[in-house]
């Protein structure tokens, strides 16, 4: 992930949270969002663990913005699927190989966007075309 996008994915989550938090929750959950060294899956746990523990307001707004994150996953799936059709077999596997990293919940952030950069810095033109011609979130990842 681009650290542009973490930077909004971090800014959807704190305007939408820190209003339910008091200045020492703020902190705490500004502490676990900026840990670089957490993989996804522990910064996921903790994210919602906290959250839990702030009580039912600050849990509907997690819970409000991970359906947030949920539909736009769900949209970018569809636009794959729309799409598959006219998409190279370079494209598709290079599509698979991208999943298969963001799915990866072992890894931080920081190693998910490294791998990502390797494996879009090595395709093909044509299949980074393609991957343009899509729109988000694959425009970004190709900046």
């Amino acid at each position: 992930m681009s650290s542009s996008k973490r930077e909004e994915m971090k800014k959807l989550f704190v305007d939408t949270i820190a209003s339910t938090l008091n200045d020492e929750q703020k902190k705490k959950f500004n502490d676990i969002i900026d840990n670089k060294d957490l993989t996804k899956q522990q910064m996921r746990d903790q994210i919602k663990s906290f959250c839990e523990s702030c009580g039912d307001a600050t849990a509907a707004k997690f819970q409000e913005v991970h359906g947030k994150f949920e539909a736009k996953k769900a949209e970018y799936a569809a636009k794959i699927k729309e799409n598959e059709g006219k998409l190279s077999a370079e494209t598709k596997a290079l599509l698979a190989q991208a999943k298969t990293i963001h799915e990866d919940l072992t890894i931080t952030h920081a190693q998910e966007h490294e791998k990502m950069q390797a494996l879009l810095g090595g395709a093909p033109a044509s299949a980074k075309d393609e991957l343009k011609a899509l729109g988000e979130p694959f425009t970004d990842l190709l900046k």
